[in-house]
């Protein structure tokens, strides 16, 4: 992937970066869907310890691509301008509906490194690359995390922002072993971008102080607020998918049991995922009178909405569920 065309910014906040976007398609060959499992299996990952220095010549970038938008957030935070960084797809998008083609899948395999989040988030990602005989040098962010939540139930770990801080030292090592000349520049970009992320985990915990314990319930669309929930003590009560993927389809008597369980605790607000069913959400409200609060989990929104950074993410998502539960 040397012969690259010149990148373009990502996200309206996010530093000086290269970025390069490649089509919605990118994920999926002959029938397999991209990243749309959210389901734990084994991981083809290799330790970020065992990377050695790639042979680049004077002046050249590390070829870098990201399983999603927010880990493409955090390798342009630590990798500015020494890297040449391809997003699978654009801020948004749905990474449950990919469709790609084998040509797509396979100049991703020509990066110098494949980032994911890892802990089973992209295991249909893995099993594409697999299917299609390709494999990519890749790296979890996750990697060393012990997360409170069990990331077999919910792998979107990065919705506590103390995760995402070892996502950044991950990618400062990773970035730092393959392009040891640039070293010290990623450390620098890492130690400051964690600092941001630091102070935004103290902004957030105050937001969440302004509820009492008796109206911290929550409702989703699926197992997707586990680590949000853990870090900032709210309390999930159900979800409508009973399983980490939006793209499952819940019993009948899932909705009933749920809906029960809502009208007991006096729960009226349903927190839906930008790229989750929100055909099911919307007959659940019809069916329970209860309200459907947007938030962003696997995604940023478009640049200039109100999560295009990962900052804004975690500040909308708070915010939102702030409101919501404080109303009678």
């Amino acid at each position: 992937m040397r012969d690259l065309p010149a990148p373009q910014a990502f996200g309206a906040e996010a530093p000086e970066r290269a970025v390069k976007g490649i089509r919605p398609e990118l994920f999926a060959v002959a029938g397999f869907v991209a990243l749309a499992a959210c389901t734990p299996e084994s991981s083809k990952e290799i330790p970020i310890a065992s990377l050695s220095a790639l042979d680049l010549a004077q002046g050249e970038r590390l070829q870098v691509a990201a399983s999603t938008t927010i880990v493409a957030e955090v390798l342009a935070h630590v990798g500015a301008e020494d890297i040449v960084l391809t997003t699978t797809f654009p801020p948004g998008a749905d990474p449950h509906e990919f469709e790609p083609t084998p040509r797509e899948i396979e100049r991703l395999s020509q990066t110098d490194a494949l980032f994911v989040s890892g802990l089973g988030y992209e295991t249909v990602l893995q099993r594409t690359l697999v299917e299609a005989g390709l494999a990519p040098r890749t790296l979890a962010l996750s990697e060393g995390l012990a997360p409170e939540v069990d990331p077999a139930a919910d792998p979107h770990v990065w919705l506590d922002p103390r995760n995402v801080m070892i996502w950044v030292d991950n990618a400062a090592m990773a970035l730092s072993a393959l392009d040891p000349d640039h070293a010290d520049d990623y450390a620098r970009r890492a130690l400051a971008y964690r600092g941001q992320l630091q102070e935004l985990d103290g902004r957030l915990e105050e937001l969440a102080a302004q509820l009492p314990s008796e109206d911290r319930k929550i409702v989703a669309d699926h197992e997707a607020l586990g680590h949000l929930a853990a870090r900032y003590d709210f309390e999930i009560v159900g979800s409508l998918i009973p399983g980490p993927s939006s793209a499952a389809e819940p019993s009948a008597r899932d909705l009933a049991e749920l809906q029960s369980t809502m009208q007991a605790d006096g729960i009226r607000v349903v927190f839906i995922t930008s790229l989750g069913n929100r055909s099911l959400a919307e007959r659940m409200a019809g069916d329970s009178g209860a309200r459907l609060v947007q938030l962003y989990v696997e995604s940023l929104s478009e640049p200039g909405g109100p999560a295009d950074s990962y900052l804004k993410l975690m500040e909308y998502n708070l915010a939102a569920i702030v409101e919501a539960l404080s109303l009678p």
